[in-house]
């Protein structure tokens, strides 16, 4: 598996305090359906890890991709049921829930409308491209939330557009999109107008979402923890953990 900087996503690990309400938002944790896990064995790794590291449920973000990445709700679902099982099997307490990492293109409305698409409490992961930010993604946006749907825009700091102008981002969460925002990318690990960004951001109180990204193993411990450390020191320990899903808890509990 390619792990180097400029791959899609990263594996990486850290154990950090155990906290109830840590959902990791964005993990690509099902095997063979996308460029994360590619077997039942490296799933079940991962959740080992990100057991270790606090968290108690995963929202499996798989990817849909038109053309590439063909996946839908029921796909999906039955992986989650899958790896759920085995987890179980083997004591491992993590809850996995199905998900999807939705890029942004004319398909998505047509997908939304058909049932295809996996959400959870109405939040949808999307993406757009890395190199720019074409005005008709603001439409979809709107249309998406249209539908009942609140989108939850991925690692927005790697958007080679978006990363120098904050302001824009603002404008954006603004209108209703919550920002998502990969821990290591406040380490560099994605360039320096990444981590720039992310600093930014964070200072702005802009982001709703910390999240791994996890693709697969083997994992890196102290990149993660210097991670944690740095956005800590910007944001405080209770906003750390607020940010890894608190909002989606207590929406479930309201709702129950």
């Amino acid at each position: 598996m390619d792990l180097s900087w400029e791959s899609h996503g990263i594996a990486f690990i850290s154990m950090i305090p155990s906290l109830n309400s840590m959902i990791d938002i964005h993990c690509h944790i099902l095997p063979g359906l996308d460029d994360g896990s590619q077997s039942l064995a490296e799933s079940i790794e991962m959740a080992q890890f990100l057991v270790s590291m606090g968290y108690k449920k995963v929202l499996a973000s798989t990817h849909i991709k038109s053309g590439i990445y063909n996946n839908t709700a029921a796909i999906i679902q039955k992986k989650c049921e899958t790896l759920q099982t085995a987890l179980d099997a083997r004591g491992i307490d993590l809850k996995i829930i199905p998900f999807v990492e939705l890029y942004l293109d004319e398909t998505v409305l047509n997908k939304i409308e058909a049932g295809v698409i996996p959400s959870y409490n109405n939040r949808i992961l999307v993406e757009g491209p890395m190199n720019n930010w074409p005005d008709y993604l603001d439409s979809i946006l709107f249309k998406i939330k249209t539908k009942g749907f609140s989108p939850i825009l991925a690692h927005v700091e790697r958007n080679r557009v978006l990363n120098r102008h904050p302001d824009r981002i603002r404008e954006l969460k603004d209108d209703g999109v919550e920002i998502q925002v990969e821990a290591l990318s406040i380490v560099s690990h994605y360039g320096e107008s990444a981590r720039s960004c992310v600093q930014e951001l964070l200072k702005l109180d802009l982001v709703d979402y910390i999240a791994t990204d996890l693709h697969g193993m083997p994992a890196n411990p102290e990149i993660f923890s210097m991670a944690k450390a740095e956005i800590i020191q910007i944001v405080g320990e209770n906003r750390w953990t607020e940010l890894h899903g608190k909002k989606l808890e207590e929406e479930v509990l309201a709702w129950n």
